[in-house]
């Protein structure tokens, strides 16, 4: 109500997998333009979204090749003014001194299903922090802040800064970092957008070739998942993408640790 007392020309509702609330919240104001992107039903009563989109003067139709979530938000944009072809996927921070090489590991995640077990990460921390050449900072909220202290006693190399940071803070950290390893949470996508130079990511796969993998032009990214997405991932895409779209129930501690902790040691050896 409040909204309709402004006197609104356009709405961009940008979301590729709009819901309900944003529908009830934007539709019933009076514009003269409201843009979204076509979009699924990820989050949406399918009939209810059908109607939906009929409300919207202009809803642009997203290709279908496009998987990958920038990509898709990135053309959206682009059909409205073509500047926007311009934008790269980068993400300002803040450089600063520091007396060690930084391992930013961001151990949190927006569900405990794509989160690790404190015994896989107590595992790959006590590994990790053997190289005396890395100060490791652990990342997340304040639900990780336990996690995090916990970690923190494993060795006089590990920080703990769960739930103490802004998230400007959390960004700089990361940016800052040698090497970022993460959950597939919003970690993996600060670190891809600051440039950080290996960044590692455990994914149980859920959604699949919309937020991870990204896509081969981002070479400094590794992905570790489960064994049943390990094996088809290079031979049965459209498989993976159809089962997985909706969320995955794979145990992302069924991802072979000691293997990914190969790779992510060798990585670290040689920087």
């Amino acid at each position: 109500f409040l909204l309709n007392c402004y006197r609104i020309h356009t709405i961009i509702q940008p979301t590729y997998s709009r819901n309900q609330i944003i529908d009830f919240l934007l539709l019933p104001l009076r514009a003269s333009f409201k843009f979204s992107p076509n979009g699924d039903d990820l989050n949406h009563d399918p009939e209810s979204k059908i109607l939906n989109d009929n409300k919207y003067t202009n809803l642009i139709e997203i290709k279908k090749e496009l998987e990958f979530e920038f990509d898709r938000n990135l053309y959206f944009f682009e059909q409205l003014d073509p500047i926007f072809s311009n934008v790269k996927f980068s993400l300002p921070y803040q450089s600063f001194k520091r007396e060690k090489e930084i391992i930013a590991f961001f151990v949190g995640s927006s569900s405990k299903s794509r989160q690790l077990s404190i015994s896989k990460l107590t595992f790959m921390f006590k590994t990790i922090s053997q190289n005396s050449r890395y100060k490791i900072i652990v990342l997340g909220g304040r639900s990780e802040a336990r996690i995090g202290e916990f970690l923190s006693k494993i060795s006089d190399n590990i920080e703990s800064q769960c739930g103490k940071l802004s998230l400007t803070e959390t960004i700089n950290i990361i940016g800052n970092s040698k090497v970022t390893i993460t959950m597939d949470s919003s970690g993996l996508h600060m670190a891809m957008g600051t440039g950080v130079k290996s960044v590692f990511c455990f994914s149980n796969g859920n959604h699949i070739f919309r937020f991870v993998p990204y896509p081969k032009k981002y070479s400094n990214l590794t992905v570790f998942f489960p064994p049943l997405i390990e094996k088809l991932i290079k031979t049965e895409k459209k498989l993976l993408y159809d089962s997985f779209s909706r969320g995955s129930l794979l145990s992302i501690d069924s991802i072979d640790s000691n293997l990914a902790l190969k790779k992510i040691v060798k990585v670290l050896d040689s920087l």
